[in-house]
């Protein structure tokens, strides 16, 4: 299978250009969520669930003419405007699958208002007749979507299920001999005990185990038990109900629940330096490596992601590592976008690097929002760029995105800029975080880590004044 290491500098159509896809004739999906309602599928069940689904995807959409399109289901007219005079996309490329803005559908994937969309509008239905549909999670509804516009998904979506899965990627991983933690697969609760007392054979210099629920998100699902070797089975097994309790029904939680424990690679000789969501396109011959991520997260919860000096540093192992999973992946038929979160280990003693797969995720990560702006102002800078994609608060104001642009001020991201500074990536003016608080996602972009910091905290700064 041929490897090869390419960017996305523009966004989803050079994800469809090494897909093989025609972009004009595409239409991409950040989906990552299911109408339970019409879904019975248990794994594809969530343990974190927001109130609507925002457009993530607005950050790496088209912004070329006649361009790929992007499908999204909640949207702020004046920040797509905005968006548009900045340069980051074409209004023109965006599909905006719901007429108006209001919590009618709470917790629908952008899939389930597609297919509402295609089965009620007759004119928009014929006018994407042929195209290609690529979601994050292709679902049923991508599947009836594709058939009624008489157009392509990428694969059989019972086919692309367990590329998802932790349960599976561990299981590859002892096909394909690509590295990960030791660690053990567990169907059910009631193979736990059995599973540990494995896993305490394999290595003995690790004292900590992380435990991984199925469906997780942002790290919601995964259970640290430190020095697991002294912890009673019971009090381990209650953590865990405790958990997946939340999500499923209890027989099923013990019978057939698919879990991982695999040890924590950190130790006093080893520390972690980066967990990297390496991002690659797979196709059935190729896989195209387009660069990685840093998760920042608190408490193994995942808060944000950044590209610093450092993450450049640790990137070639993570992307060396993660080539050999994603290789396996494509040798098991997956085809489409894949993010691997890849940990960076160092040996305090010999400053020898170690990097482990981590997690599979067959769908873009929240991670890829920063990398694809990184791609455009390097391809424009001709050098190494830096940034970070983080979340704040901010007050409910008359004019949401006025005041929003008016905080940013001289760092808004621009062509005059040299296409760095702040883009305001996501805003949910809906529904308040806290009272009279709604939530900004922001993608910085600059010269050096440290800048994109300041330019961060400035803007903060001004939002905090006005929060008063």
């Amino acid at each position: 299978m041929i490897v090869e290491y390419n960017n996305i500098k523009n966004g989803t159509d050079d994800v469809a250009k090494y897909l093989g896809l025609d972009p004009a004739k595409t239409i991409f999906l950040h989906s990552t969520s299911f109408n339970e309602n019409d879904d019975d599928n248990i794994k594809r069940k969530a343990i974190n669930k927001g109130r609507m689904i925002y457009s993530e995807i607005l950050s790496y959409s088209s912004n070329k003419v006649n361009g790929s399109k992007s499908a999204i289901s909640y949207f702020n007219e004046q920040l797509l405007d905005k968006l548009d005079v900045m340069g980051v996309i074409r209004k023109d490329n965006i599909i905006k699958v719901t007429n108006s803005n209001n919590l009618d559908f709470p917790y629908n994937s952008v899939s389930t208002m597609l297919n509402k969309k295609v089965k009620e509008d007759a004119e928009f239905r014929n006018s994407i007749k042929g195209f290609n549909i690529v979601s994050s999670y292709l679902g049923k509804e991508d599947e009836e979507t594709a058939n009624l516009i008489e157009g392509t998904i990428l694969m059989d979506i019972k086919e692309q299920e367990k590329f998802n899965s932790k349960y599976e990627f561990r299981k590859l991983s002892e096909k394909y001999g690509f590295k990960m933690p030791h660690g053990v697969t567990i169907r059910g609760l009631d193979e736990l005990e059995i599973k540990l007392d494995l896993l305490k054979k394999m290595n003995s210099q690790y004292n900590d185990i992380w435990i991984k629920l199925e469906s997780q998100s942002s790290g919601k699902g995964n259970i640290k038990i430190e020095r697991f070797r002294t912890i009673p089975i019971e009090q381990i097994k209650k953590e865990v109900m405790d958990v997946a309790q939340k999500i499923y029904e209890e027989e099923y939680i013990l019978k057939e629940m698919p879990l991982i424990a695999e040890y924590d690679v950190k130790t006093p000789l080893y520390e972690e330096v980066a967990n990297i969501g390496v991002e690659a396109v797979i196709t059935k011959d190729k896989i195209t490596i387009l660069g990685g991520a840093e998760q920042a997260t608190r408490n193994g919860e995942y808060i944000g992601s950044k590209i610093t000096e450092d993450t450049y540093k640790y990137l070639n192992i993570a992307q060396e590592i993660a080539k050999e999973a994603f290789v396996a992946v494509g040798k098991e038929g997956y085809i489409g976008f894949m993010t691997i979160d890849v940990l960076v280990t160092k040996n305090n003693e010999t400053n020898e690097l170690e990097a482990y797969n981590i997690d599979p995720n067959a769908r873009f990560s929240a991670g890829t929002m920063l990398l694809k702006n990184i791609h455009t102002s390097e391809d424009y800078n001709k050098k190494k760029m830096y940034g970070l994609s983080f979340s704040n608060a901010i007050p409910k104001t008359e004019n949401i995105i006025t005041s929003i642009i008016d905080w940013i001020g001289e760092d808004l991201y621009s062509k005059e800029n040299n296409y760095t500074g702040i883009i305001p990536a996501l805003v949910n003016d809906l529904n308040p975080i806290a009272e009279n608080k709604y939530y900004l996602k922001s993608v910085v972009v600059a010269n050096s880590y440290k800048e994109a910091e300041e330019k961060f905290e400035k803007f903060k700064d001004k939002v905090k004044k006005n929060c008063r």
